[in-house]
């Protein structure tokens, strides 16, 4: 073999790694969970808070659109929607009655198919039932302490001015945060 086909075929080699690798690097900077959380608050920036949350709620309610108007309908269901809304969970009241309805029935027929008692049976389908709305109430509850934190810290900042600016910024910091969480309409 020849030193110059050689060096030919190491060039060759180098070049076919360094393009697979600049191809990964290329993907991973759009698909990686970093690319995402930065394309995430990137559009956070970008959108308005109010119109991003009524398409999610647009978008949530055209997923099983008869139990959705089921559910609107009850009395319950405007109040389900605004817990389940809280968590910031992109789920509808009308998928997680779905959901819970599914795992109640896989957690009663699989210990009957499996020869043991009813009572197990029972159990098991209301403690498989209660996993969805216990995943949304750890969510909702882990977000409120966030927010609480952050208003908290803000307080403090603004206390610890004590002038009239301070309770200026205060208000504006309390309206705002009414605003971007559907407490008023405006």
């Amino acid at each position: 073999m020849n030193l110059t086909f050689m060096l030919f075929a190491v060039a060759a080699f180098l070049a076919v790694v360094l393009c697979l690798e600049g191809l990964y690097n290329v993907w991973a900077s759009r698909h990686s969970p970093e690319a995402r959380r930065v394309a995430a608050r990137l559009e956070a920036l970008s959108q308005d808070p109010v119109t991003r949350a009524s398409i999610e709620r647009t978008e949530q309610a055209q997923r099983l659109p008869r139990l959705n108007a089921l559910i609107a309908q009850t009395t319950p269901g405007g109040a389900l929607q605004r817990w389940v809304s809280a968590s910031a969970l992109k789920v509808s009241v009308a998928e997680l009655v779905a959901l819970s309805g599914l795992l109640a029935l896989v957690g009663a027929v699989l210990p009957g198919m499996l020869g043991k008692p009813a009572a197990l049976a029972a159990a098991l389908g209301l403690a498989l039932a209660a996993l969805p709305w216990w995943r949304v109430a750890h969510h909702r509850q882990r977000r409120i302490e966030q927010r609480f934190s952050r208003l908290a810290s803000e307080v403090r900042t603004v206390l610890g001015w004590g002038s009239v600016l301070g309770i200026r910024f205060l208000k504006d910091v309390i309206a705002d945060h009414a605003v971007r969480t559907g407490l008023t309409k405006d």
